[in-house]
C-alpha cells in the first residue's frame, strides 16, 4: 500500500502540473447555477463559495455585506462577470492559478443579481458556521488587534486578519507552519478529547464517535485544507483500529489517506500544505522511527528531508530554523490549549478566560522575541533561488542513500541477516539490497 499509494502521487502530481492550465472565458457575462458550500465574510465584502455541477468546480461570488441573508445549502442563480485566476507573469510571483486549483476553484464573479432558486438549507453545516463566528467575536473581544489575526490563523487556519509583517517574520525563521492550521493540532486535540471523553464514559467506542464528530465539525471551521483532512482521515483510521481491536501502522494510513485525497481532487497535489503536511509525516512518522539517534540529529535529518521543498517555494532557507522549532515547537502546546480555553471559558467563566488569554499572550510575545533575536543573526538566511525539478530529484536520491548507508552502518552489521526476512518491512529490504550492492562493488574494486 505504501508503494502504491508514492506512485499515485507521483502520477498525480505529473498530470495535475501539465493540465492545471486551463483557459476559462474571461470578462464575459456569466450565469451560474450551483449549491452554495461555504460562506466567508471579511471586511470588504462577503463571499460566497458555489458548488457548479456543469464545471465540476468552485467558484467564489463576491457580494456586499449584509445584502443577503444566504445559507450553506441554497441552490442560487447568479449572473455576473467571470473571471479566471491567472499565472504569474514573472519568476518568484505568486502563482495564484495553481493555488485556486488545488482548492477546486477555477474563478471568481462580481455579482450583478443573484437569485435564490432553492431555501433548503443544511441545518448541520450552517450551525458549524455559526460557532466560528461566535468563536471569531469573542477572539475579537479577548485579544488586542495585533494577537487576534494570529490566534485567528493559528486556531482556524484564517490569515485574512494576520499582519503582513508577522507572517514575514515567521516565515524567515521557519517557523510558517505554526500560522496555518495542521495536522499536529488536530492530532493534539483529537487525542486529548478522546482520552477525556473515554475516562469518563469508559467506552472507546463511545468517545471514538464524540470525538470524529467534534473533530468533523473543528476541520468544516478550519475550511478543510490539505494538511487538516489528511490527519483527520489518518485520525479516523488509527480510532477505528482501536476500536476493532486492529493495528494499522503510519505507513499504511498515510497511505491510505493521501489516495483518498488525490481522488477527490487530483489538483491537490499543488498545493504546497500537502507536499509540506505529507512529507513531514513520511520522515517524521515512517522514515525517522529507524534511527535510535537523540532527537537533535533526528531534526537534522528532518530539516533536510524538507530543505529541497522549502526552497521551491519560498527560494531560501531560514540557517537557524533547527535552533527555533527546538524552542518554540514545545511551547507551542500551550499556546493552543491556552487560546482554544481562553475562548470556551469566555461566556462562562470570564476571569478565566482572561488568564488563559495572558498566557497565550505572553508566548506569542515570546516567539516574537526569539524571531527578532535570530534575524540580528549573521548569515540567518540562505538565499539560494528556486531550484528546478531535475535538481530537487538528484538532491532526494543522495539524501535517500546516505540514509540508508547511515541505517546499514548502525543497524544491520549489528543484526541478524533472517531478522530481515522476518520484518519483512519495505525499509529493512531497501537497506539490504544497498548493502548487499555496496559490497559487491567493493569486492570489484579490490
Amino acid at each position: 500500500m505504501f508503494y502504491f499509494g508514492i506512485v499515485f502521487f507521483m502520477i498525480a502530481y505529473i498530470f495535475a502540473n501539465y493540465t492545471y492550465d486551463i483557459n476559462y472565458n474571461d470578462n464575459k457575462k456569466f450565469t451560474l447555477t450551483g449549491k452554495i458550500v461555504d460562506i466567508s465574510f471579511s471586511a470588504k465584502n462577503e463571499s460566497i463559495t458555489v458548488y457548479s455541477n456543469k464545471h465540476n468546480s468552485k467558484i467564489i461570488v463576491y457580494i456586499e455585506n449584509g445584502k443577503y441573508n444566504f445559507k450553506i445549502g441554497n441552490i442560487i442563480l447568479v449572473k455576473g462577470v467571470f473571471k479566471s485566476y491567472k499565472k504569474p507573469t514573472s519568476k518568484g510571483e505568486f502563482n495564484s492559478l495553481k493555488f485556486h486549483k488545488s482548492r477546486n476553484e477555477i474563478g471568481y464573479i462580481y455579482e450583478e443579481s443573484i437569485e435564490i432558486l432553492d431555501k433548503n438549507y443544511n441545518v448541520i453545516l450552517n450551525g458549524i458556521i455559526e460557532l466560528k463566528n461566535r468563536m471569531e467575536y469573542s477572539i475579537d473581544l479577548i485579544y488586542d488587534k495585533h494577537k487576534r489575526g494570529l490566534i485567528k490563523s493559528i486556531l482556524f487556519g484564517d490569515k485574512s486578519e494576520l499582519k503582513p509583517e508577522t507572517k514575514v517574520l515567521y516565515q524567515d525563521n521557519g517557523i510558517s507552519h505554526l500560522l496555518a492550521i495542521s495536522g499536529l493540532h488536530l492530532s493534539f486535540i483529537g487525542l486529548a478529547i478522546c482520552e477525556a471523553i473515554r475516562k469518563f464514559s469508559k467506552s472507546y467506542l463511545i468517545s471514538t464517535v464524540i470525538t470524529l464528530s467534534i473533530m468533523g465539525a473543528y476541520i468544516v471551521i478550519c475550511g478543510l485544507g490539505p494538511s487538516i483532512c489528511r490527519a483527520y482521515i489518518m485520525l479516523v483510521l488509527f480510532m477505528l483500529s482501536k476500536v476493532f481491536g486492529r493495528s494499522v501502522d503510519i505507513a499504511t494510513s498515510l497511505s491510505i489517506s493521501a489516495i483518498i485525497s488525490i481522488s477527490l481532487n487530483v489538483y491537490v497535489t499543488l498545493n504546497q500544505g500537502f507536499i509540506f503536511s505529507y512529507l513531514s509525516v513520511l520522515l517524521l512518522g515512517v522514515i525517522l522511527p529507524y534511527f535510535e539517534i537523540n532527537i537533535f540529529f533526528k531534526l537534522i535529518i528532518f530539516q533536510l528531508g524538507i530543505l529541497p521543498i522549502v526552497v521551491l517555494y519560498y527560494f531560501s532557507y531560514p540557517t537557524y530554523s533547527i535552533i527555533i522549532n527546538l524552542i518554540v515547537i514545545p511551547l507551542f502546546a500551550v499556546l493552543l490549549v491556552a487560546a482554544l480555553l481562553s475562548i470556551g471559558l469566555f461566556d462562562i467563566y470570564y476571569i478565566g478566560s482572561i488568564v488563559f488569554s495572558k498566557i497565550a499572550n505572553m508566548i506569542i510575545n515570546l516567539y516574537e522575541i526569539i524571531c527578532k533575536l535570530f534575524l540580528r543573526l549573521p548569515f540567518n538566511s540562505l538565499k539560494i533561488g528556486k531550484p528546478n525539478y531535475v535538481s530537487i530529484l538528484l538532491y532526494y536520491l543522495i539524501y535517500s542513500i546516505c540514509l540508508i548507508i547511515l541505517y546499514t552502518k548502525r543497524n544491520l552489521d549489528k543484526n541478524e541477516k533472517d531478522e530481515i526476512y522476518k520484518e519483512k518491512n519495505w525499509f529493512y529490504f531497501t537497506s539490504y539490497f544497498t548493502i548487499k550492492c555496496r559490497n559487491f562493488i567493493y569486492k570489484q574494486f579490490k
